[in-house]
């Protein structure tokens, strides 16, 4: 275990991230949308220059690959599930997201906290 490891699964728009941050975790986050991968990299810099953060831009799935996500105008419903939250309105759109297991990320990045 590595006691100051955090990882933010679905980081979105970098909230949790922020939060673990100023606690003085080094965080990984792990968010499969790309625009708001993009953000975070920005919104963050000086802390991935630091090595206080890793933006992950993949989904978390059983196997590597490419998956289908359904981004919505609400990004916070965003998903993987075709007939979820994310694709109940008309204000979404499917793109291909690479994705890799949690045990690959265990694996590059070491057991959080």
């Amino acid at each position: 275990m590595t006691p100051d490891l955090i990882f933010d699964i679905g980081a979105n728009n970098g909230d949790d991230t922020r939060y673990y941050l100023a606690k003085g975790f080094r965080v990984v986050a792990v968010e499969a949308d790309p625009v708001l991968a993009d953000a975070l990299k920005v919104m963050f810099a000086d802390q991935i220059a630091s090595g206080a953060l890793i933006v992950e831009n993949v989904g978390v799935a059983a196997a590597a690959g490419e998956l289908d996500f359904f981004v919505n105008s609400h990004n916070e419903w965003s998903s993987f599930v075709k007939n979820g939250k994310a694709t109940k309105e008309n204000t979404h759109e499917k793109i291909t997201v690479p994705t890799i297991p949690m045990a690959d990320l265990l694996i590059r990045h070491g057991t959080p906290y």
